[in-house]
């Protein structure tokens, strides 16, 4: 069964039933189906090959999901890409990727337009606009003329099916190539994980670009026949209202956005108790905020998720029960289908509390970084995806990421990891946002160096925050070099961009 058949086989058993549900509408899972069909025949009329690349740029919305399947039944290889993208970005995701048709939101046409102007591959965009602007073809009018047969491609489980580009934290982003199978796996691991049934009614309000979402998310919701309950944007507010009054079971988030609701006045008065379990991934929450949300909550229904695009996403999972006893953890093994080891520099499985990288083997691996066979080369090895997370294991075999590997820096023949670093000065009571990193340093070979937001309204000086650490971490591991910013370049997953900061610090 390939992607586009997932949907297909949901529409046989439940024609009629909700596929998608959203603040102005629904659509059932018979209309789902035949709205792709008019956008993938759209796209075969139109010169759409079999294995070109279209990049989708949207919030979550009906529209996206049509579109999203609509190029999988006509060949394609989906390229989501985030909406907060700025041009200079839009321009090397849809260049790199070779994409061919760029299909988007119209409150996003700007960008769009001023990303893909020198572009001369893209054969056709695609607007919701009613009439968009430069001429390009508005999704109504495909929905509205096209026929909606059953296209005729034939997929291989083998195709690609995605393009996934990882954050770039580190350079450029990289195209994660998954294939229907990768894919197909991945779903039938979050199904299985996350208990989904023909009742679960998943909430969408992670941005649909992100491989979690997307794949354990959507496609586990929609492999068992579920209802997709799509809010646009995250909002602390519309996420509760949105939770209550279409009594949802399943939601995935990143913990900021478990954290953030609990802020509001009128949290108390929110009726969550449809929630069968809360999924969150791409850090760990501490003990004293577990312990905190499962109180406000009034659940112990909490998973967190541990994984990357370049696995599927796949990886591990910290159970419900583990939250507070092993908070931090992602977990003591891999999934259903995913072997997870922490290994030394050796390949061997480090002792406890030794430090090692998390590698994983899975038939959901990506098959490859699109055009970087170096950057493949160097992340799979004998079949295993080399994370670049360093991580210990406890007595209890659980384990604990310390640090990227990129992101360790080596001091004299010191190991200092930056997280470390940065949890030790996050403990300060006037810091908003703390970033480590090293730069080169003559003698030491590197040295430890911060970027530091503040609160509002605080006051510290350097030295202050040098004084603090003082009994906090070795003193080698103090940062040598402190400078102050506003506000610190992001990726759309709220990683700090450190090679962006470090080319101020090496000026």
């Amino acid at each position: 069964m390939n992607l586009y058949e997932i949907l297909n086989f949901a529409a046989e058993r439940f024609p009629n039933k909700n596929a998608l549900v959203w603040k102005d509408g629904k659509m059932s899972y018979q209309e789902l189906k035949e709205n792709s069909n008019r956008f993938a025949n759209y796209l075969i009329n139109n010169n759409f090959q079999k294995g070109e690349k279209a990049s989708l740029i949207f919030y979550n919305t009906p529209e996206m999901i049509v579109a999203f399947f609509g190029v999988l039944k006509a060949g394609g290889i989906v390229v989501p890409i985030s909406y907060k993208s700025q041009p200079p970005e839009i321009q090397y995701l849809v260049e790199h990727s070779d994409s061919t048709f760029v299909l988007y939101d119209q409150t996003l046409s700007d960008a769009v337009i001023k990303g893909t102007s020198n572009n001369k591959q893209i054969k056709s965009f695609i607007s919701t606009a009613t009439v968009p602007k430069n001429n390009h073809v508005s999704y109504t009018d495909i929905i509205n003329n096209s026929s909606n047969e059953d296209p005729s491609v034939k997929i291989e489980m083998t195709d690609a099916a995605e393009i996934i580009y990882t954050s770039g934290t580190t350079g450029d982003p990289k195209g994660c190539v998954l294939t229907n199978y990768n894919v197909f796996l991945v779903a039938m691991m979050a199904a299985a994980t996350f208990g989904f049934d023909v009742k679960t009614r998943t909430l969408h309000a992670m941005p649909l670009y992100h491989s979690a979402p997307l794949n354990l998310m959507m496609f586990g919701t929609m492999l068992v026949g579920g209802t997709h309950i799509l809010l646009p944007e995250y909002h602390p507010q519309y996420f509760l209202d949105t939770i209550e009054k279409y009594k949802v079971t399943h939601t995935f988030a990143a913990p900021i956005a478990i954290l953030m609701p609990m802020q509001l006045p009128n949290f108390n008065s929110y009726d969550l108790s449809s929630m069968k379990l809360w999924i969150y991934g791409g850090g760990p929450i501490s003990k004293e905020n577990a312990k905190l949300i499962i109180a406000k909550y009034k659940t112990e229904k909490f998973m967190q998720v541990y994984g990357l695009s370049e696995s599927g996403p796949n990886g591990s999972y910290l159970l419900p029960e583990d939250q507070v006893t092993k908070a931090g953890s992602i977990g003591f093994c891999g999934t259903m289908n995913a072997h997870l080891k922490v290994v030394n520099e050796n390949g061997n499985d480090v002792k406890v509390n030794e430090v090692g990288e998390i590698i994983i083997r899975s038939e959901t691996n990506m098959k490859e970084y699109y055009k970087n066979p170096s950057a493949t080369n160097k992340t799979i090895i004998n079949g295993w995806i080399y994370t670049g997370d360093l991580a210990i294991r406890d007595e209890d075999n659980y384990i604990y990421i310390v640090d990227r590997k990129k992101d360790m820096i080596v001091s004299g023949g010191e190991n200092v990891y930056t997280k470390e670093v940065e949890d030790a000065l996050q403990k300060h009571p006037s810091l908003l946002l703390a970033a480590v990193f090293g730069i080169p340093h003559p003698q030491w070979g590197e040295t430890v160096a911060a970027a530091i937001v503040l609160k509002p309204n605080a006051n510290v000086t350097a030295e202050e925050i040098t004084e603090f650490l003082q009994d906090k971490i070795s003193k080698y591991k103090i940062p040598k070099i402190i400078k102050f910013y506003t506000n610190l370049p992001l990726t759309p997953t709220g990683k700090v961009i450190k090679y962006q900061i470090k080319k101020d610090f090496i000026k």
